[in-house]
């Protein structure tokens, strides 16, 4: 054998040596990498806790879904368009737009407009609860007779209805939501006069449920009709007198219904001859019958007049305010007040006056004796 020959199977000889050795480690070194991992996820399994769903309280798309009535609306970009302005001056498209409620006697579901709020205040002296309604709580704190509300349908002693109230009385705490009943008088005095079994019947589930609230103990005016009209008359002279002392030209006297038209932007008629004596007796009962000089009793309710090329309401302030704020209103501004007729002009200013006409007007339409 030639050495070149020899030489070659020696080369030969250590190559396939050295491919072995390589293909053996490759084979080891994937075997314990494998293992390694293997080993690793075992163990992550082992301590890893199952995985919760999201909490609602956190979840980003409940959350917006509970919110979004919430959201403040974007204030609307532009100038508003010439029948959105006349909207604002209209008060019928205001008090439609309220947001609708549920009158817990009548069942009818009406703009808020149309009712009156009730809620729960309790006494800052006694703790006693009170049904009270939300108008005004000036007129609920101190009204005319310097008195909390008396009388309730449940037969509580006149000590605890009556408690000596003096004019420092703060205002009474406000503790529960409130119920709704239809703005009318009548529905009111029904009420007064339910057994104290129909009245519980009235409270609402929540209050039912809540044991803070001891329905048996809760105070309802035996005069509530009357404590709520004159508090929309009191609230209707002070707007009346707030719009005649301002600057503006709001309010403008009229001497009779021919000089109506020669007025520009009249939005309502107020009614304001000087009614004759009513005995104590009769305005202590009703507070709103009124007889009028020379046989007139004014306009019926919901009385229009022919306003150029429209209709608009008129008012028959006489009855709606009674004597005592009439007159009080006459003595104050003797200059708007103080003919026959008055006319209020179309502003957004008495937007507000116009809604409280109409509101009070709706409230005692049906006693049979307005006009």
């Amino acid at each position: 054998m030639s050495n070149a020959q020899l030489l070659e199977i020696i080369n030969q000889d250590i190559e396939d040596a050295t491919n072995t050795a390589t293909a053996q480690t490759d084979s080891d070194g994937h075997d314990s990498q494998e293992s390694c991992i293997l080993s690793h996820e075992a163990s992550l399994s082992a301590t890893r806790a199952p995985r919760l769903p999201q909490s609602p309280l956190t979840d980003p798309g409940l959350v917006a879904a509970r919110t979004r009535h919430k959201a403040v609306k974007r204030l609307p970009s532009g100038d508003r368009s010439p029948f959105q302005l006349k909207l604002q001056k209209n008060p019928y498209a205001n008090a439609l737009a309220t947001p609708p409620r549920l009158c817990v006697l009548t069942g009818l579901r009406l703009p808020s407009y149309f009712q009156i709020p009730f809620g729960i205040a309790t006494h800052p002296r006694t703790g006693a609860p009170w049904h009270l309604p939300n108008l005004s709580t000036e007129a609920v704190c101190n009204p005319g007779n310097e008195k909390l509300p008396n009388g309730n349908p449940h037969g509580t002693s006149a000590s605890s209805m009556e408690p000596n109230v003096s004019n420092q009385l703060k205002s009474p705490i406000r503790t529960l939501s409130s119920t709704h009943f239809l703005a009318s008088r009548q529905v009111l005095a029904h009420i007064s006069g339910l057994t104290p079994p129909h009245y519980k019947r009235l409270m609402p589930y929540r209050w039912r449920q809540d044991p803070s609230v001891k329905l048996p103990e809760i105070i309802w005016r035996e005069d509530m009709d009357i404590f709520v009209l004159d508090i929309l008359r009191r609230n209707l002279s002070k707007t009346l007198l707030y719009l005649a002392s301002r600057s503006a030209a709001y309010i403008a006297p009229c001497q009779n219904n021919g000089s109506i038209n020669k007025h520009g932007q009249v939005a309502a008629v107020l009614w304001l001859k000087n009614d004759t004596e009513i005995s104590n007796k009769d305005e202590a009962l009703t507070s709103d019958a009124t007889a009028f000089d020379d046989g007139e009793s004014g306009p019926p309710p919901y009385a229009m007049h022919h306003y150029k090329t429209h209709y608009i309401p008129y008012y028959n302030l006489a009855a709606l305010l009674g004597p005592t704020y009439l007159s009080a209103l006459k003595e104050s501004q003797p200059d708007h007040y103080g003919e026959q007729l008055a006319v209020l002009k179309l502003k957004r200013t008495t937007v507000k006056v116009q809604l409280e006409l109409w509101k009070l007007l709706g409230y005692i339409a049906q006693d049979g004796t307005y006009g």
